[in-house]
């Protein structure tokens, strides 16, 4: 029987094998690199998916879920709670929603007869905010609307839960810091500053005899002094007399803008009798403080022609000038009014 000679291998035979041995190994880590990405991508797929399903059951997703190691948990019949870092509950589970404004805060809503209602409770569950509110929603770090459910109505609060002014706004923007409100056809601006929740400008737009005029404050520190509410009140006042003065409606409507002490004079002016009133414009408003008591002057320059019988004068201007002070009870009412012609 013939043998079988040896079978040689030569060295370029051994190196194809360490290169294919090579190509193998390498393959394998990308399939498992791959498999990795494809696991991560599946678990962050089915994360997303779950924080959905969260929004799904009324968590405010706009707002913050987690704060100061507090977490909003659901327990099996679907309703919400709140539990701290060492799971103990520190809201039970009640709520269809809930959003944590800080760490002793928190909003919390629940339907009460088919009607979802809203308010604010501390970490006691006592009742801070009544629940008479529709929705909340968060406009930056520092500010939270309450919606009353009435069209866009809503109150302004900060993240403590506080109130911020007692109004009920209709309009919001928000950029850079500040908070930009309406209230009907007025403007305002405010932010925090240095942790102070504070004015910085005003707009009231009013329109006596349908003669439209504006009165802005930009000073805070004046509206800060005079508050809001007064510089609403003085604007008013201002509105009421002219709409007096142009429309010629009877007496009784400036009842409510001064008091019985200065009534009767206001009461017997008739500037702008026999007058087309055009452009009222250059409001301001002065502030005077004397022996602690505060008076303002609300200066303005009113445009109208005049006609009776032969005379017809075009484009006269006067000044006008509204004294406004505090009667007994501490009340804004109208003292005096002062016109020159320019």
């Amino acid at each position: 029987m013939k043998k079988i000679s040896k079978i040689s291998v030569s060295s370029k035979d051994v190196l194809t094998n360490k290169y294919f041995k090579a190509v193998i190994i390498i393959l394998l880590l990308v399939m498992i690199i791959m498999s990795v990405v494809l696991i991560k991508v599946y678990i962050d797929i089915n994360k997303k998916n779950a924080e959905n399903d969260n929004s799904a059951k009324n968590i405010i997703t706009q707002m913050e879920k987690n704060i100061d190691e507090y977490t909003i948990f659901e327990d099996e019949n679907g309703l919400l709670g709140v539990s701290d870092k060492n799971e103990r509950v520190i809201i039970e589970p009640y709520w269809d929603d809930i959003y944590i404004l800080s760490e002793n805060r928190f909003i919390v809503g629940r339907e009460f007869d088919n009607d979802k209602k809203m308010g604010i409770i501390d970490n006691e569950s006592n009742i801070l905010v009544p629940f008479t509110f529709k929705t909340f929603k968060s406009f930056s770090s520092e500010f939270v609307g309450g919606f009353t459910g009435n069209n866009n109505d809503f109150f302004l609060f900060d993240k403590k839960g506080e109130v911020l002014a007692d109004n009920i706004w209709t309009g919001y923007k928000y950029s850079d810091g500040m908070m930009y409100l309406n209230d009907s056809e007025d403007e305002y601006r405010c932010k925090f500053v240095d942790g102070v929740f504070q004015y910085v400008y005003v707009n009231f737009s009013r329109a006596p005899g349908n003669v439209s005029f504006n009165i802005a404050l930009t000073d805070p520190d004046k509206i800060r002094k005079t508050g809001v509410d007064d510089l609403k009140r003085i604007a008013d006042i201002t509105e009421g007399y002219l709409d007096f003065l142009i429309s010629g409606n009877n007496n009784s409507d400036i009842a409510d803008l001064t008091s019985e002490q200065y009534y009767s004079a206001l009461s017997s002016n008739d500037f702008f009798k026999g007058c087309n009133v055009k452009k009222i414009s250059d409001c301001s408003i002065d502030f005077s403080e004397e022996k602690s008591v505060m008076s303002y002057n609300v200066k303005l320059i009113v445009n109208y022609d005049y006609k009776k019988k032969d005379i017809d004068l075009k484009n006269i201007s006067s000044e006008i000038i509204f004294n406004i002070v505090r009667d007994e009870n501490n009340r804004l009412v109208l003292k005096s009014i002062n016109k020159t012609e320019l």
